[in-house]
């Protein structure tokens, strides 16, 4: 019997959440103006952030009873797999097998090494970096600007609109991403430093559209005797957003010509499903700088299923598990594998796939230019995993390969499935030659040494070094 499921059409989905953000919205109005109350019982952060967290509340509700949902539809009678736990061995004459050679490297090893900063790599960070910078100049455009309004306010005796904690945290927030910057003597590259400055230059922006159309206010209503001065400095505040636009557009340009000045490439992620840490953290470190320069795409599951805007498209009744081969073909079908013009930064595409598809989805996605494959805690017991160690060995260049390990992966069992996967390999292997290089594992450094934080130095320094590894043979 088919479970019967309830779908909500798309226009009354976003209803639902247009009416509970104007009810929100009306219910922090009336307690701003209209609550009689008096002291530090009414202050103006309190409404805001209870609507907040209530609002996160009711989504974090709705998306753990949309996961349970998911999980239940992606159970099904899986395929047949062959006795071999890999891809089928194609016919054709007995010929050697080349000898299976694994290298095990450190981040010493690697940063230390002729493959560090390789012109793949340099250009990845140059292009993050300039994003980074992107933002990071336009808020201190925007500070500075800010700063010789108020003094020119003080002179012609017109109060600077914003004061106390707002002013203290927009001002402090870019000197301390500054000053630890400085105390850890090396740049950050993850998408927190980045999101970061997006956000700074973000609250900027709104404060300084704020201050303009408090000058404009206090210039339309305010006494005669102060007009002439708020005019002035509404003026300025225009002229400030103005220069910045422009200013922005120009590097915006200069950013967008050197993202698409070489074709992507594109970096598919395998991994041990888990908790979705392991996945954070690689989105969080090398996602961050090979978004520069290629797309990336990987399988959900584990910890990742259901996570993000998953729940607005289960509400708008949109399927999220691909559970057959036509459903899977529709959705690799739809991913995007250009640099967005707004961001100057590719895509990263996500397929959630039942028991019966999920094997025709890494098929498909092995259609690739370089594999990354997270087999931090794998053993034996990782069927998945093994099936995809066979499907590598069989169809991708080890060369374009990477493998990660920690002290958590059984090496052992590790050892015993490569080399099952070697033999298993096809006449029509690309691994099939004399010449064929190693199998390069990577031993990453502890992202959370057993405090159960992450630690942001342990993911920054992998990234580096997997940027290295994966881009050794990019031109």
């Amino acid at each position: 019997m088919k479970r019967r499921r309830t779908v909500v059409g798309q226009r009354f989905a976003l209803a639902i959440w247009v009416v509970a953000a104007l009810v929100l919205g009306a219910i922090d109005v009336a307690v701003f103006f209209w609550t009689p109350a008096e002291g530090g019982s009414k202050s103006p952060w309190a409404v805001p952030a209870i609507t907040f967290f209530v609002a996160v509340a009711v989504y974090a509700a709705l998306t753990e009873l949309m996961r349970r949902r998911v999980v239940v539809e992606m159970r099904g009678e899986p395929p047949a797999v062959s006795r071999s736990e890999g891809p089928d061995r194609q016919s054709g004459p007995a010929e050697p097998l080349p000898r299976l050679r694994v290298d095990v490297l450190t981040t010493e090893q690697i940063l230390a090494g002729a493959m560090h900063e390789s012109p793949g790599a340099t250009r990845a960070r140059r292009i993050f970096d300039r994003s980074v910078a992107l933002h990071r100049d336009a808020v201190w455009w925007l500070l500075t600007a800010n700063l010789v309004i108020g003094l020119v306010g003080q002179v012609v005796r017109q109060p600077f609109p914003l004061a106390g904690l707002p002013l203290t945290i927009l001002a402090g927030a870019p000197l301390a991403l500054v000053l630890i910057g400085a105390l850890g003597r090396r740049t950050g590259r993850t998408t927190i430093h980045h999101i970061t400055w997006i956000a700074l230059h973000g609250a900027w922006l709104f404060a300084t559209c704020f201050v303009c159309a408090s000058y404009i206010v206090g210039a339309a209503s305010g006494r005669a005797d102060a007009r002439a001065g708020a005019w002035v400095l509404a003026a300025s505040s225009v002229l400030a957003i103005v220069v910045h636009g422009l200013r922005l557009h120009a590097t915006h340009r200069r950013l967008w010509n050197e993202v698409t000045a070489t074709p992507p490439v594109r970096l598919l992620f395998l991994w041990v499903f888990g908790d979705g840490m392991r996945i954070n953290s690689l989105l969080s470190g090398i996602g961050a700088v090979w978004r520069c320069i290629g797309p990336l795409q990987f399988l959900q599951g584990g910890g990742m299923i259901g996570m993000g805007a998953d729940v607005f498209r289960h509400l708008a009744g949109r399927a999220l598990v691909a559970n057959d081969v036509p459903a899977v073909d529709a959705r690799i079908a739809s991913f995007v594998w250009h640099a967005d013009p707004r961001w100057c930064m590719y895509a990263t595409n996500t397929i959630l796939c039942g028991d019966r598809s999920w094997r025709h989805a890494l098929d498909r996605m092995l259609e690739t230019d370089l594999v990354l494959m997270d087999l931090c805690g794998f053993s034996s017991a990782n069927a998945g995993c093994v099936y995809e160690i066979g499907c590598i060995a069989e169809r991708i260049d080890v060369s374009r390969a990477v493998f990660l390990v920690d002290t958590f992966t059984d090496m052992s069992a590790l050892q015993a499935t490569l080399e099952a996967a070697w033999a298993r390999m096809s006449h029509a292997s690309p691994n099939r030659r004399d010449d064929c290089s190693a199998i390069r594992l990577f031993k990453c450094e502890p992202e959370s040494p057993g405090d159960g934080q992450v630690h942001l130095r342990g993911i920054e320094r992998n990234a580096e070094c997997l940027v290295d590894l994966l881009c050794a043979n990019v031109r």
